[in-house]
């Protein structure tokens, strides 16, 4: 009968020990956690991520205010206007590798994506890795009050197309 409350008092001393290990193993878990949560976000931010847009139409002027050659970057919409002396077109800003936004070089060296150093050419098309995919070009309209909308609901990254209405405004179609 003494062995067995020996054994009780025992179990009883030992109680607070176990508990506070358990609480050192809660402990190191939400620290890990804390740590993974942190780091996500870290590295999110590292990456310069192109924050998500809703379904949109956006007027980008006239085609006349576009000189020939000229690049312009609409920054509420992410996407870069471009003509090229034939007609305009509208690419993304978007970079395909992990959706970073793209720094604007000149016009003739194309984009460039300063988080993991993907370049593109004029047209969009992925010339330096990591990036494989182009750039996405947008659905564009014309409108002799609004000037050019560019229809961000309708992208493609077919190039048999870039240069094909919608998604290439011809100078001689659009009266300025």
């Amino acid at each position: 009968m003494d062995s067995g409350i020996i054994r009780e008092v025992s179990d009883i001393k030992a109680l607070p020990e176990r508990q506070r290990e358990m609480k050192k193993a809660v402990l190191a878990l939400v620290v890990v956690v804390a740590a993974g949560v942190g780091i996500y976000f870290a590295v999110g931010a590292m990456h310069n991520e192109a924050p998500k847009q809703e379904s949109e139409q956006v007027m980008v002027g006239f085609p006349a205010d576009i000189a020939e050659g000229d690049t312009r970057y609409i920054e509420s919409a992410q996407i870069y206007i471009v003509n090229d002396g034939t007609g305009i077109y509208s690419v993304s800003a978007v970079c395909t590798h992990m959706g970073c936004l793209l720094d604007s070089k000149e016009k003739e060296e194309g984009f460039a994506c300063s988080c993991h150093g993907s370049e593109f050419d004029e047209e969009g098309r992925a010339k330096k890795g990591p990036a494989e995919a182009p750039l996405e070009h947008y659905a564009m309209s014309y409108d002799s009050e609004l000037g050019i909308i560019v229809d961000k609901d309708d992208a493609t990254s077919d190039e048999t197309k870039w240069k094909e209405p919608p998604y290439y405004l011809l100078l001689s179609d659009v009266s300025q």
